[in-house]
């Protein structure tokens, strides 16, 4: 049985290098970075603008890695194409494109991010419990994996392990690799679990077989099956429960990465080097984190769900290819359709919720475009989103203080919408009561990410100067009231001194209009105990170019709607109160 390895985890770098800070790609003049996955196909092309690092352009197209092409390199030439002719720029030459640049043709780096390969598919048992389990989970759902937990599918009603279950499951999920846990039913458990196990490999169903148990389990799995499988085994005695989940984490990402052929995707007089769109947006978070001194949190669902979260001083990643809003709408059926409700501003009935999402699994390349889709797809989102985000220990907290959001909700019509679909599904609760929220409208998250391994100088440019600009802020009201009480007071004076005062009551939220690029200030005043950022009163805030808050394109929003948002409410009342939001915000019912 081969030694199964002892590898640390993502991590790596701790994140983009600091500007100027000696790397040896300060030198790069220029970057590509080519993002595929099965929804979109996209170009992103950086350059060196006054000594600085600067997004230039991007071109994003429909992913022809699916049927009727079936070839995901003419989508990437494509979005190439797109750029050539946005810039007049010559990037690609006669043997593709050219790497380094020469003269005023090609780029100084290239490289391929994204999810252009399908997910790695692991089926993890566990014979009994054991505190294995929950480490070993959250190190596969830091990769490109789907997972499937064999639980009570795989037992009988009396909590029995089934071999016939068991072998059903297996072949109906159809594994790349499985993950064997010894828990405090292995000794009852493990002949019929190794018996089925073998008829398995046999069969040509199961190939790499990971065990986590001691030694003599190894050996009589070693001598059942023998080298008809990739077997791969370690001893949980030897090694804390984190390293042997890290190696997990090290394998599962090589696999994916070994399932990624560059060249196939893009043709470039140099070696195209991949980084996946998890490692690239973990750079990019954490980098962000360590130079602002915040918590950060970076969203993305479109070719499944990614959600990344960083501190200066930790951070974890939550990754779900089996949950988004095309191909894997179906996923929202593994939740209580009723939670649904809870964020619509109509009532809409289950058949009804059930029959759209079937719609939609149907034409996942759909487009809402009528409100009563945009209404459906965003509550949808928030629900997708949630299950997500609880998936990491931050959320419990939910101490954030920025929120990068790439797809969908950079291409939603109105930013308020994504705003509110933002703030329900995160519920940040800031200490300093400050959020602000960043849409990736050009995808610099993972690009910039591709891009820092090879120049990080380049990168972290583009990541301050081109990324980090709000198109919305809330201020978050900690404590509790009754709808309707009023939770703060507040008014703004603008630059020529008018005034405008406005009130907030508990269960609301309201925005406050602030042209972007213009100056105001901004005092609050809590009541009834409630407080932002630790403070009752807030006076004189500076709105505006360079002040305190940065409203960005939306402006302000002051959220007093509690935590969690709307769990305490009458499901009766929950609807006009989800109407009311979107009033407040200006979205038009």
């Amino acid at each position: 049985m081969n030694r199964f390895r002892n590898a640390s985890g993502t991590g790596g770098s701790s994140g983009l290098a600091t500007p100027g800070a000696g790397s040896t790609a300060v030198g790069h003049r220029s970057g590509l970075v080519i993002d595929v996955d099965y929804q979109t196909a996209q170009a992103v092309l950086f350059g060196r603008v006054e000594g600085r690092g600067r997004f230039i352009s991007g071109s994003a197209v429909q992913s022809t890695a699916i049927p009727p092409i079936d070839d995901a390199s003419v989508g990437a030439r494509q979005s190439l194409r797109g750029i050539e002719d946005h810039t007049g720029l010559r990037i690609v030459g006669p043997d593709g494109v050219d790497v380094p640049s020469r003269g005023e043709q090609g780029v100084d780096v290239i490289a391929v991010t994204g999810l252009p390969a399908v997910p790695v598919r692991l089926a993890m048992l566990a014979l009994g419990e054991t505190p294995m389990s929950g480490p070993m989970l959250a190190a596969a759902r830091r990769t490109v994996t789907v997972v499937e937990v064999l639980t009570a599918r795989v037992r009988t009603s009396d909590g029995t392990l089934s071999g016939a279950l068991l072998e059903n499951a297996i072949r109906e999920f159809r594994p790349d690799a499985l993950v064997l846990l010894q828990g405090n039913q292995v000794d009852a458990e493990w002949a019929a679990t190794i018996g089925t196990l073998t008829s398995l490999v046999t069969d040509e169903i199961v190939n790499l077989i990971i065990i986590v148990a001691s030694d003599q389990y190894q050996q009589q799995a070693a001598q059942a099956i023998g080298e008809r499988a990739d077997l791969r085994g370690i001893d949980p005695v030897e090694f804390p429960v984190g390293d042997i989940a890290a190696a997990l984490e090290t394998e599962l990402q090589a696999l994916y990465d070994g399932r990624v052929d560059t060249a196939a995707l893009v043709t470039a007089t140099a070696p195209t080097p991949f980084v996946s769109r998890v490692r690239a947006a973990d750079l990019v978070t954490r980098f962000v984190a360590r130079r602002r001194e915040q918590s950060v949190v970076a969203v993305d669902i479109a070719d499944g769900a990614m959600v990344h979260w960083a501190t200066p001083q930790q951070s974890d990643v939550q990754v779900r290819p089996d949950i988004d809003l095309g191909h894997h709408i179906r996923a929202i059926f593994n939740a209580d359709l009723g939670a649904l409700s809870q964020w619509l501003p109509v009532a809409v009935s289950h058949e009804d919720l059930s029959h759209w999402i079937l719609n939609r699994a149907l034409r996942p390349s759909t487009v809402a475009e009528s409100l009563h889709d945009m209404l459906i797809e965003r509550a949808i989102l928030v629900e997708l989103l949630r299950t997500v985000w609880t998936g990491l220990a931050a959320s419990r907290q939910s101490d954030v203080d920025l929120i990068l959001a790439g797809r969908p909700f950079s291409t939603m019509p109105d930013p308020a919408l994504a705003a509110l679909a933002l703030l329900d599904a995160i519920q940040p609760d800031p200490e300093g009561g400050v959020v602000e929220m960043v849409l990736d409208t050009d995808g610099l998250v993972a690009a910039a990410g591709a891009l820092g391994e090879q120049s990080p100088a380049l990168a972290a440019d583009v990541v301050e100067h081109d990324l980090i600009h709000p198109f919305a802020t809330a201020l978050v009201v900690r404590g509790s009231g009754t709808d309707g009480q009023l939770a703060v007071r507040g008014e703004v004076q603008n630059a020529q001194g008018e005034t405008v005062r406005f009130t907030v009551p508990h269960g609301s939220i309201h925005r406050i209009a602030v042209d972007d690029g213009t100056t105001a200030s901004l005092s609050l005043f809590c009541e009834g105990g409630c407080t932002i950022g630790g403070r009752s009163e807030l006076t004189g805030i500076a709105i505006g170019p360079e002040g305190e808050l940065r409203p960005g394109q939306l402006g302000l929003i002051i959220d007093a709607r509690g935590r969690p948002i709307n769990q305490q409410v009458e499901p009766g009342l929950r609807t006009g109160r989800v109407q009311n939001w979107f009033e407040d915000l200006g979205l038009k019912m």
